[in-house]
């Protein structure tokens, strides 16, 4: 493999991918959060040396087909940490409305009066008949 014979910092990133990408496929969000310090560090340690990198990759195609491999799978982590990303945030909002339609925030406002109408019932885009 070539990495074993080239810098630490691509083969921690190699390594760290690797782990992201299972970690994905589990749906460990917490684990997930707890790779972003080791990530950031990796990646401003590389984007520091990304001259000397290219300077080296120009020479030595094995280097540059894996550092493109390495690009390719941040870029398909990336992806998909932005789909974990979203699905959680509507998530979230999802559960808050119905935190809000079910409990006394729904019933009652800021002024402790009862709400107009029932918002225990509102109608929402998967109420109505399509």
């Amino acid at each position: 493999m070539i990495l074993k014979r080239t810098d630490p910092d691509l083969r921690a990133l190699d390594t760290l991918l690797t782990r992201e990408s299972a970690l994905l496929d589990q749906g460990d969000t917490r684990a997930l959060s707890a790779l972003i310090p080791e990530k950031e560090a990796l990646l401003d340690r590389l984007a520091e040396r990304s001259e000397d990198l290219r300077d080296l990759a120009s020479g030595d195609v094995a280097l540059r087909e894996k550092l493109g491999d390495l690009r390719r799978r941040l870029d398909r982590n990336a992806a998909r940490l932005d789909t974990v990303r979203h699905t959680l945030r509507d998530m979230a909002t999802a559960l808050e409305r119905i935190r809000d339609r079910h409990g006394l925030g729904g019933l009652y406002g800021a002024a402790g009066t009862a709400r107009a109408g029932d918002p225990a019932r509102a109608t929402t885009l998967l109420d109505r008949e399509v």
